[in-house]
């Protein structure tokens, strides 16, 4: 957590002494005299591992469920858009869409069919997938450095939905003595949630012709959402460290 913190702020200060050192007035803006639009392949730097629980009435008795699933290196699809408000002040919307279809490791205290309160213990793995949607609202300053290179930071709220598999049922290879028990198969279903975080970041835009060039951008967002599985409810981490490039259109 500590780590994507200091790029981040590492990051932050380099663009103010890029502030204190540059000279904005009569340059052409990286958002154009209306507005821009980019469009970006990003990369999700760090991984979170999220665990969520599940039960199954089974034996007269409750098997719990743990999902643990590690999520974040992965492809992310990104657009943004944006413009000036008054002066290097400006505001801007970002959409980012990513799908994820991990293994999760699955672990179960499985009750006894002859014995109460005396479960065993499963482990065995399976398959969850899961999509992340974040829209992002965005304050910015912009900082021009040349005519064709230009830099803004920016920051604001995040709107993510999470679309989440869980495990709603066991099928487990359970037989006489039933001293063990192994994992045969699951039984899905997909959860639905949403939950408001936050980001901030920075981006690097070129331009080799008065309304196309190209970005570098990277943004950090978080938030904690609650997903009710047969009803447990388990926080998950969303957003993450997302860095890459894109083609950036000015009008």
């Amino acid at each position: 957590m500590r780590a994507p913190f200091r790029s981040l702020w590492s990051g932050f200060g380099l663009v103010a002494l890029l502030l204190v050192s540059s000279d904005a007035h009569a340059q052409p803006s990286a958002w154009g005299d209306n507005g821009y639009v980019s469009i970006n392949a990003l990369y999700g730097v760090t991984t979170e591992t999220n665990e969520v629980s599940s039960r199954q009435d089974l034996y007269q008795e409750t098997a719990e469920i743990t999902a643990r699933q590690e999520i974040g290196k992965r492809p992310v699809f990104d657009v943004t858009a944006g413009g000036r408000i008054k002066g290097r002040f400006g505001m801007g919307f970002g959409v980012s869409y990513a799908v994820a279809d991990d293994q999760a490791a699955v672990t179960a205290a499985i009750p006894n069919p002859f014995y109460f309160d005396r479960p065993r213990t499963l482990d065995g793995s399976t398959t969850l997938e899961r999509s992340d949607l974040m829209v992002h609202v965005q304050a910015m300053w912009l900082l021009p450095i040349t005519d064709t290179v230009q830099l803004t930071v920016f920051g604001g709220p995040t709107w993510f939905q999470v679309k989440q598999q869980t495990i709603e049922s066991l099928v487990i290879d359970d037989v006489f003595p039933f001293d063990t028990v192994s994992l045969v198969s699951t039984e899905r279903e997909r959860a639905t949630v949403s939950a408001w975080g936050v980001n901030g970041g920075f981006d690097v835009s070129y331009f080799f012709s008065k309304n196309v060039g190209v970005q570098g951008l990277v943004r950090y967002s978080r938030g904690t959402a609650t997903i009710g599985a047969t009803g447990v409810d388990s926080d998950v981490t969303v957003g993450g460290l997302h860095a890459g490039a894109g083609l950036r259109i000015r009008y």
